[in-house]
């Protein structure tokens, strides 16, 4: 005779890459102890839907009702535990309430660390998204720690040679630069380029993203030459990307009339900055930081 097993739960996958089919199940109003797995399962599914909805709020009371019934029924170390954790803290962080991403991030880092040990993939996702977080919160120094014990774990994990290694090293430059930590920022920046050319060519966004960053950093030691070569090079990968009409395309034009302009060359930045201007306006209105501080780069370029 079989001993009777728990059934599955279904919940393995990020809300991110999630796709389901329409739930047309009443959910009731009653309390996490008393659901079944199959109503589990069902408040999942229309966690997902919630959050796909942008409704994040509603979306976090459901996730935590199946949080709390999975604990109860598998215990906290358990794969749909971490997942869920980690669900919870993405919605607080498309709400910007960073502090509750920050609480439930945690819980999910010990938690997975515990469940796959210090060294998985799993864990250096979770410990980027802190990092990300710290960025956003104006920590980069717990930020860099973060990106500095996730990187040892994957170089351990993949070699030197993965794009996971790649992106770890562009974060740690970003973040160096944020500390103005230029020597070490470009070091990094620089490692990440030659791996992500090495695996996927010069055309990738990644590679666009490090010239771009390569070039506010020369700006800023007024290596105007490198500066300009750094944009016009993350100017042509962007446009094979996206096209000629992106935000992406404004930034980098602004960055290249930000540094015409420190060259003496008006004609040349103003030229940059109306082109950016114009596609900032096609998408952002008129109180978007990028287009006031766009626009007080043109007067200031009009008046010398």
């Amino acid at each position: 005779m079989h001993s009777k097993q728990k059934l599955r739960p279904k919940r393995f996958t990020h809300v991110s890459c999630i796709a389901l089919l329409c739930c047309t199940a009443i959910l009731p109003t009653i309390s996490y102890a008393a659901i079944s797995e199959t109503q589990a399962n069902a408040y999942y599914e229309d966690a997902v839907f919630s959050y796909q909805d942008g409704e994040f709020e509603a979306a976090i009371r459901k996730f935590k009702i199946v949080l709390q019934h999975d604990i109860e029924t598998y215990g906290k170390n358990y794969r749909t535990v971490f997942k869920l954790l980690h669900n919870i803290a993405d919605a607080y962080t498309q709400m910007d309430n960073f502090a509750e991403a920050e609480k439930y991030l945690n819980q999910c880092l010990d938690s997975v660390i515990e469940i796959e040990g210090k060294h998985h993939p799993d864990v250096t996702m979770v410990r980027g998204n802190l990092a990300d977080l710290y960025s956003k919160t104006g920590r980069p120094q717990e930020a860099v720690h973060q990106l500095k014990t996730a990187l040892t774990s994957e170089l351990e994990l993949f070699g030197e040679n993965d794009p996971s290694v790649a992106k770890r090293l562009l974060a740690l430059g970003i973040a160096y630069k944020d500390l103005d930590q230029t020597d070490l920022a470009m070091a990094h920046l620089n490692q990440a380029l030659s791996i992500f050319v090495e695996i996927f060519g010069e055309q990738v966004p990644e590679v666009a993203v490090i010239h771009f960053n390569l070039s506010n950093m020369h700006a800023d030691l007024r290596e105007f030459d490198k500066a300009l070569l750094h944009a016009k090079t993350a100017l042509k990968i962007d446009r094979v990307n996206f096209g000629d009409n992106h935000p992406q395309i404004a930034d980098i034009k602004t960055q290249i009339g930000a540094i015409q302009y420190a060259l003496g060359e008006n004609d040349k930045a103003l030229r940059h900055y109306n082109e950016a201007l114009q596609l900032y306006s096609s998408y952002y209105n008129g109180d978007h930081p990028a287009i006031k501080s766009l626009k007080q780069n043109i007067a200031q370029a009009n008046i010398n």
